[in-house]
């Protein structure tokens, strides 16, 4: 799987503390690289996952199961625009149009659906 298809390694950390919860296929690994010690990422296929530590593994749903969760549980009404503007060529902006205007932007669409799903999700807690 092509990694622009999902969301980041750091946006998949945010889902997961947010609640994420939804079977998905593909996940980030996290692992300290040998040399630098930096994290590095990698997508695994959710099925190849068995019984390995789940901790180290973050949620990298693809933009059609994010959205299949923001349309499943949510009113407001979605408009999604590539360019976001005019000026802000290679921008996806997500507006979501309800009781509370709000609108995400952000050049990679999971990601942008990803930040509109974590706010909606800390939006439905509050109630």
């Amino acid at each position: 799987m092509n990694p622009k298809y999902v969301v980041s390694l750091e946006m998949a950390k945010k889902l997961r503390e947010s609640g994420w919860t939804k079977k998905i296929e593909f996940w980030w690994w996290e692992d300290l690289g040998y040399s630098s010690g930096e994290l590095e990422g990698i997508l695994k296929d959710f099925r190849s996952l068995g019984n390995l530590d789940i901790n180290t593994y973050y949620p990298a749903p693809l933009s059609d199961e994010i959205l299949e969760e923001l349309i499943k549980e949510n009113s407001d009404k979605f408009i999604i625009k590539y360019p976001a503007s005019s000026f802000e060529n290679g921008i996806w902006d997500i507006q979501l149009i309800g009781k509370r205007f709000r609108w995400f932007k952000n050049k990679h669409l999971p990601d942008a659906l990803a930040e509109t799903w974590i706010w909606w999700k800390g939006r439905k807690n509050e109630s």
